[in-house]
């Protein structure tokens, strides 16, 4: 079944700069073909605008097992944050499977300064040694580009308390479970260092595109909500493009759009309308809300 075999399409960190894509090798014909393509947009379809096509020349086959380097780690761009990757298989007949469930890598800067050090992150790609807080910690601190890292924290948004739960990886106290497409705040101690940064390298598959996967509410005291801009959104590129998406959902007004400065270690906040700051598909941002219509609004 080729379908299937394009299905079962892999990727991981093989070192700090190069992702590995493998895929199962076809032994029913003996003139298959693969091809892998790669996107800096998520959930591409063959032939889209700025889809690659991978050298095969580079393709190796062992075991039964088809692999590809691809040296795209350590790059926090824009146009190198992100890769989304799909495989196609050609049998000699000309027959196309299906493009594979699409995975990718996503990279986060986290600093350190002489202040604090706490940087915002997206749990963004489906990966199964990731479902806790400490698993989310070891991934980090074993997924660097460039250095070495200790995390010390790692916190999630509470909604109703408006204020951040927290789990300690240096006891390993209050550990919690994490979910794909959630934001996270990480703080870290970057060996060597009381001034500077890493990069950590996510990999993993992309997840279904759903909705109502966030909950926007107001509070006796402020309405923040932390959300991950979707990763299937591409379309959003602005503050003001996020604010405007949010508030077609209806009841809700959106009043400020921040984003965390990581150097700085605080908000960057602005209201839509007025200035505005680029967004990212995958990243967090935190929404300030008033609601109209009473009780929570859910997007997207």
């Amino acid at each position: 079944d080729f379908s299937a075999a394009a299905e079962a399409l892999d990727i991981i960190r093989l070192n700090p700069s190069t992702v590995q894509l493998s895929w199962p090798a076809q032994t029913l014909d003996a003139g298959v073909e693969y091809n892998l393509y790669r996107s800096t947009l998520p959930y591409f379809n063959v032939g889209d605008t700025g889809v690659t096509e991978m050298n095969d020349t580079a393709f190796v086959e062992s075991g039964g097992t088809v692999t590809y380097d691809d040296a795209v780690l350590g790059d926090v761009t824009d146009s190198g944050y992100f890769y989304a990757y799909g495989l196609q298989i050609v049998c000699s007949n000309g027959f196309k499977s299906d493009l594979s469930d699409q995975v990718g890598k996503i990279e986060f800067e986290l600093f350190e300064t002489n202040t604090t050090d706490f940087s915002w992150v997206g749990l963004v790609l489906e990966n199964e040694s990731i479902t806790d807080t400490q698993e989310l910690a070891n991934d980090i601190e074993s997924h660097i580009f460039s250095g070495t890292v200790d995390v010390l924290t790692v916190g999630k948004w509470n909604l109703i308390g408006q204020g951040t739960t927290n789990y300690n990886d240096v006891t390993g106290t209050s550990i919690y479970d994490v979910f794909v497409k959630q934001p996270y705040r990480i703080e870290v101690d970057v060996t060597g260092s009381t001034s500077d940064s890493v990069i950590w390298s996510q990999v993993g598959k992309l997840p279904e595109i759903t909705e109502d996967t966030y909950t926007l509410d107001e509070t006796a005291t402020t309405d923040f909500a932390w959300i991950l801009q979707p990763l299937d959104r591409t379309d959003i590129t602005t503050s003001d493009d996020l604010a405007t998406a949010i508030e077609s959902s209806g009841g809700v007004n959106v009043l400020t759009v921040g984003r965390w400065n990581g150097t700085g270690q605080g908000m960057t906040n602005v209201a839509p309308g007025g200035s505005l700051f680029d967004t990212r598909f995958g990243y967090p941002y935190r929404i300030e809300v008033q609601l109209t219509n009473g009780g929570p609004v859910i997007w997207p």
